[in-house]
């Protein structure tokens, strides 16, 4: 299934065993023996960063994430000055695969390619031995892969920094865009927020048929230098409102050079895995693979068996040099990295999601089992407890718990995927009564730590709109009844005041554009009522008059508009404090009415007609059907196998067989149950 499966002599082995015996040949007696292919060695320059940056997180993210190709193998090194090792005087290491005995003490002329995460923020500047040593290395042919904020190091802008400090050859040539502290040209950044990254329509093998990914990272914008690059993925900035490089490739001497500004955290650098993987690859000189696999493959996984460095090893040895400092990163370097990898892994498997996992030898366990089943807790520790399992259950069309959204954080949120293809989710807040958030893409993704029980699941996909936090009707009180579920779609009911509203989220796709939609259905009533429906970080709103003579609104944030219409029904919107609401008439009856909301550029809005929107079946005319149950959908039934105790006595155990493997992937955990 995974390329790493062929780390495994014996995997290989049982293969070609089966082709020479399917070919009718002999078997040898100690089977068919191989070399998978030729490894080339890696070594990421760490040990220091900008406070921000958590570079433990980060170094440990982009070993797993260059290690997925299966030729890499992965060194870590933070003491910058291995630099300044002397080149050896013969070839290199003929042993690609024995790591060297501890970190610290490696000679860059034993690796194929460098990768500096690394920049001396109010640390003293290189050695003039590490220095040549550099250049000499790069002359020589090795491959150099620059990540984030290492275009910051060694540079006259940097805080507190002498003049000794910098480095001219790097900051201008070796690096060709650098981070400039300095006005008027200073360098900036996007708050670190979800975004898109596109790639550039030119010819480099690192971008061979590759796809844009979703992101969530700071946006470096006005990076400093000279000479020319060619961007190969960009992504468009909230604050410059341009579109802006994000990484490039290119020759220094007899080097070949791959940069990125992204990898801002851990999560950012596996959500770029692809990307800086390919350009690793690269820059060290070797072909493409012909796929990239998942970057959640990265999540939850564990280091190969014998590697040497670990985040948890490294915090022990900043500790036992410094006792008493504290680093920055201290607790969140082990919450972090504690979900993908222990120091020393004991033997090692290849699951089915193609993650390294670690297994012991024992018994073998029934398909689900947890890795800790049979074992006595105090043998257990958090690595133990790491499964990833949550990110491939089916939890169908919603799953309620406390949701982080981009204005706040939901404590009951519902949230539910919409769309006829699960396109797109939606956050409704059952406190508030509030839908409060938009996405398109996937759904959730959960933690891997404690079974995915112990963090809260995130927004996987990118936000399209966000409402106001708190109540969503105006000086309203209410109360959240509950919801409806009929195939794919979900009927929310719930009271304000005495008035019973139900609503229906939906989602389609026409003509390019994403729309969301709104279907109420509110009782009577003897006040108007008014709806929270967007927030506007601007002054900026306008109205205009679509086909059927319904009003619409604009909300404008920065070069993105949100544009929303009443598509049926009796209402208007209205401006409220810098928000826009939906106000709806007394009734005295049951009425619907529909919102339709989408999202474009200032000139896409421009260009709205009725004619380029289509609503097809995105637009309910009624609630009621969706609010009669569907076919039971959870099928087929679980049966397990129980074992009655032979036990005569006024006590007995018998035995009930958990259906840990089932048809939806479901984690099962079991309670105590006392029978007197």
């Amino acid at each position: 299934h995974f390329y790493a499966n062929w780390w495994n002599a014996d995997f290989r082995r049982l293969v070609l065993n089966a082709i020479v015996w399917t070919a009718k040949l002999d078997v040898p007696e100690k089977g068919v023996r191989s070399e998978p292919f030729e490894r080339f060695r890696a070594l990421i320059l760490t040990g220091h960063n900008h406070p921000a940056h958590d570079w433990r997180a980060t170094t440990a993210a982009l070993i797993l994430a260059l290690e997925q190709d299966p030729r890499a193998i992965v060194h870590v090194s933070e003491n910058i000055e291995d630099r300044a090792t002397t080149p050896p005087r013969g070839a290199r290491r003929e042993d690609k695969s024995t790591p060297p005995p501890h970190v610290g003490g490696y000679n860059i002329f034993d690796y194929d390619l460098l990768v500096l995460n690394y920049c001396n923020w109010g640390q003293r500047g290189l050695s003039d031995a590490a220095k040549s040593n550099f250049i000499r290395y790069l002359n020589n042919g090795g491959g150099l892969a620059i990540i984030h904020f290492a275009n910051g190091a060694w540079h006259p802008s940097l805080p507190n920094t002498k003049p000794e400090d910098a480095w001219p050859e790097y900051y201008t040539r070796i690096c060709r865009r650098v981070w400039e502290h300095r006005p008027p040209d200073a360098s900036g950044h996007d708050a670190f927020a979800p975004f898109q990254v596109e790639i550039a329509n030119v010819k480099h093998p690192i971008i061979a048929a590759f796809q844009p990914f979703d992101t969530v990272d700071e946006l470096y914008f006005h990076q400093a230098g000279e000479l020319p690059v060619e961007p190969l993925a960009y992504a468009v900035s909230k604050e410059t409102k341009q579109r802006e490089p994000m990484a490039w490739a290119y020759n220094y001497e007899q080097a070949r050079v791959f940069q990125t500004v992204l990898g801002h955290s851990d999560e950012s650098i596996r959500r770029a895995a692809a990307l800086i993987r390919r350009g690793c690859v690269w820059a060290a000189g070797r072909d493409e693979l012909d796929f990239d696999p998942s970057w959640q493959l990265t999540e939850g996984a564990l280091f190969r068996e014998g590697s040497p460095w670990s985040p948890q090893d490294s915090q022990k040895r900043a500790a036992i040099v410094a006792p008493t400092e504290k680093t920055a990163v201290a607790s969140g370097a082990d919450s972090k990295v504690g979900r993908a990898v222990p120091s020393a892994p004991p033997p090692s498997a290849v699951v089915n999601d193609g993650a390294l996992r670690t297994t012991r030898l024992a018994e073998t366990r029934s398909p689900g089992t947890p890795a800790i089943a049979g074992r006595e807790p105090g043998s257990q520790d958090e690595k133990d407890w790491i499964d990833n399992r949550w990110s491939r259950t089916d939890v169908g069309q919603f799953l309620a718990s406390t949701l982080k959204v981009p204005n706040g954080t939901v404590t009951r949120a519902l949230s539910i995927r919409i769309g006829d293809h699960d396109e797109a989710a939606v956050c409704f807040d059952t406190t508030n009564l509030n839908l409060r958030a938009g996405w398109t893409g996937g759904f959730l993704k959960f933690d891997a730590a404690r079974f995915g029980l112990l963090n809260l699941p995130k927004i996987d996909g990118q936000v399209q709109f966000v409402a106001p936090d708190g109540p969503g009707w105006i000086g309203a009180t209410g109360r959240f009844s509950g919801f409806h579920v009929h195939g794919k779609r979900v009927v929310l009911e719930y009271k304000i005041g005495d008035t019973t509203v139900r609503e229906s989220p939906w989602y389609a796709q026409t003509n390019g554009w994403h729309i969301f939609t709104r279907t109420f259905e509110v009782g009577p009533t003897a006040e108007q009522l008014a709806l929270n429906l967007l927030g506007s970080s601007n002054d900026l709103m306008m109205t205009y008059e679509i086909s059927n003579g319904g009003k619409g609104a604009v909300v404008k944030d920065g070069s993105r508009l949100i544009s929303i219409s009443i598509a049926n029904g009796n209402g208007a919107f209205a401006k409220i404090e810098n928000r826009i609401a939906l106000n709806i008439p007394p009734r005295t009856k049951s009425e619907s009415i529909s919102v339709v909301s989408w999202v474009g550029t200032t000139n896409e809005v421009k260009r709205l007609s009725p004619d380029v929107l289509d609503f097809g079946d995105a637009l309910a005319e009624s609630l009621d059907k969706f609010q009669t149950p569907n076919p039971v959908r959870w099928l087929p039934a679980l049966e397990t196998t129980g074992h009655v105790a032979p036990d005569t006595g006024p006590l007995a155990i018998d035995t009930l067989t958990v259906p840990y493997d089932n048809p939806w992937n479901a984690l099962m955990f079991l309670s105590g149950v006392d029978f007197t």
